[in-house]
């Protein structure tokens, strides 16, 4: 039997991957859409709770458009925020240098810092480390 191209993102598939994401570091899950890294559009749902942290970065070397719509909370709450990430493939790991260098890298002890302080920002300033 083929398996079937429509994929449903549900309360129930929200609840599962907050259970998950609160049981590890990183504080986010990904639940993969398309089949294979290697897919021409990778399409995603990111569950991400509070605590978790993005490094700021860009795509130089492959210039590359990503397309986030968020389907619950605001990455702003104190509650899982589900979102829907759209961009081409195939998936490649960023070098280094398309991290923001004055951002710090994912698990250092500075990470928290960071991601804390973006919180308490008011709209227009910048932080400080």
């Amino acid at each position: 039997m083929r398996e079937s191209l429509l994929k449903s993102i549900d309360s129930s598939l929200h609840a599962g991957l907050r259970v998950e994401a609160q049981k590890i570091p990183r504080r986010r899950v990904h639940h993969c859409l398309h089949a294979s890294p290697d897919d021409p559009v990778q399409r995603l749902v990111v569950d991400m709770e509070p605590g978790t942290y993005i490094r700021p970065h860009r795509h130089r070397m492959s210039p590359k458009w990503e397309l986030f719509f968020c389907l619950a909370g605001s990455g702003f709450e104190e509650v899982g925020t589900l979102l829907v990430e759209v961009k081409p493939g195939p998936y490649a790991v960023l070098p280094e240098e398309d991290f923001a260098p004055w951002a710090p890298a994912e698990g250092e002890a500075a990470a928290a810092e960071f991601e804390a302080a973006l919180h308490e920002l008011p709209v227009g300033r910048a932080v400080t480390l």
